[in-house]
């Protein structure tokens, strides 16, 4: 009778871990959750997604200032291995519709994700084939007032707002200057 009864609380502490199981969210739910935070540029959820702002580097920075550039994600694939998960996000922007109209830009989320929450991240331009570099050193050379102004720190001192108005500024003039 008595080892009837523990095998009977036996089974139910076992169904009970594995309901609980069930209703936790799996580290690719949590990092398709956050890609989907990002791309809204809503810092608050990226903030209850995580356990610390910092660690995620210039991700909550990013998001606004793609934000405020009208992020428009065309695709979100989250993949990875155990608590590593990459989320590439695929779509345009206003800079690169404006600058880049016949590519499609990739960004990528890298995640550490450990028990539910993000402990790490960090944020990487995917896309080497966008000539950047050509806007960039022109932006440095004709307009360093930017970089030096609105756009100097993006780690967070800066707002991404401010930033994201002047570099639509700085590409509208990049482009009558080179002609496009």
């Amino acid at each position: 009778m008595l080892f009837a009864r523990h095998l009977q609380i036996l089974l139910l502490l076992l169904i009970g871990a594995a309901l609980a199981a069930c209703s936790a969210p799996s580290d690719l739910e949590v990092a398709e959750e956050f890609s989907a935070a990002f791309v809204e540029g809503d810092v608050d959820a990226l903030e209850s997604l995580s356990t610390d702002l910092a660690a995620l580097g210039t991700i909550p920075w990013r998001a606004q200032f793609l934000s405020a550039l009208d992020l428009e994600a065309e695709s979100s694939t989250c993949l990875g291995l155990e608590t590593q998960i990459t989320c590439t996000i695929v779509g345009h922007n206003a800079r690169t519709k404006l600058l880049y109209p016949d590519y499609t830009v990739k960004r990528s989320l890298h995640l550490t994700i450990e028990d539910g929450v993000v402990t790490r991240g960090s944020f990487e331009f995917a896309s080497p084939e966008i000539p950047l570099d050509a806007f960039n050193l022109w932006a440095a050379a004709n307009r360093p007032d930017v970089l030096e102004g609105p756009c100097a720190d993006i780690d967070g001192t800066s707002d991404p707002a401010v930033c994201a108005a002047a570099v639509l500024e700085v590409a509208g003039e990049y482009l009558a200057a080179t002609g496009g």
